[in-house]
């Protein structure tokens, strides 16, 4: 959690984006499994769908589809039609 403004707490701020950006790269090289000849490779899958509720904070929303893009996959956003 960080302090945003006027000292209101939030999951995140400007440094998440910044930190995905700069080591994102880091984080999709592959890893060798030890004791194995065989190592771990990340690959984009294509389109993500997520179905989100209209009223869920932006935060989420970005989240979701930075991550989903940083690996090189299409993120589908949809509204949630019914929320109680």
């Amino acid at each position: 959690m960080t302090t945003l403004r006027h000292g209101i707490e939030g999951p995140g701020d400007h440094g998440t984006f910044r930190h995905l950006a700069e080591a994102g790269e880091a984080y999709l090289k592959p890893q060798p499994i030890p004791g194995l000849p065989a190592q771990i490779i990340y690959e984009s899958v294509g389109p993500i769908f997520s179905v989100q509720p209209w009223n869920v904070p932006f935060w989420q929303v970005l989240r979701f589809s930075n991550t989903t893009a940083l690996v090189g996959n299409t993120a589908l956003i949809k509204h949630a039609e019914t929320l109680r």
